[in-house]
């Protein structure tokens, strides 16, 4: 996969539009899951999704295209700029119309533009593991094996651990639920 600097400069030197901006998102997620009390599976995973938006003047007005792209190589990404442009250009006049903004003009510090998005990685995850490892000690002993997913963290019981103790009660963001 091509860096992010590398997939903005080939897109915009392929640019043959009277203006081009790339929208750009890299994403890094790291996962849990379990079942029956036992962890099953974890993962990490990172993705990334652009998009090219083509701005062309003609004789009616100003229009846009817009297209997106996963961005593995600097073929798909002059695939996408040409596809925007044709997209530009079929389109009719936009009613909306304002002029883009320029590098002086955005005001933003750019000097760490090259720097890579931050990643996260499984091991943000180990004192939930060592916490999920407890919860299922005290959920096997009562009978109430736990299955589900995180994302993140769940909030701490202390105290929690020993025989009759429930597992802790799911946040906002676990799918988490007591096996009957």
């Amino acid at each position: 996969m091509i860096g992010p600097e590398e997939l903005t400069d080939t897109a915009l030197a392929a640019s043959q539009a009277d203006g081009c901006l790339v929208l750009l998102t890299d994403t890094s997620e790291a996962t849990l899951r379990w079942a029956n009390s036992t962890m099953t599976t974890n993962g990490h995973t990172t993705s990334r999704r652009f998009s090219v938006i083509s701005v062309v003047g003609g004789a009616g007005g100003v229009a846009a295209g817009i297209v997106g792209g996963t961005g593995t190589g600097a073929d798909e990404v002059r695939s996408v700029v040409a596809a925007s442009e044709d997209a530009a250009r079929q389109s009719g006049p936009a009613r909306d119309v304002a002029p883009l903004v320029g590098p002086g003009d955005a005001g933003a510090d750019t000097a760490n533009f090259v720097e890579p998005a931050p990643a996260t990685s499984i091991t943000v995850f180990a004192r939930l593991a060592e916490e999920l490892a407890e919860a299922f000690r005290g959920s096997c002993s009562t009978g109430s094996p736990s299955t589900g997913w995180r994302r993140r963290g769940w909030p701490r019981r202390p105290g929690c651990g020993g025989a009759g103790c429930s597992p802790p009660a799911p946040s906002s963001s676990t799918g988490r639920r007591p096996r009957t």
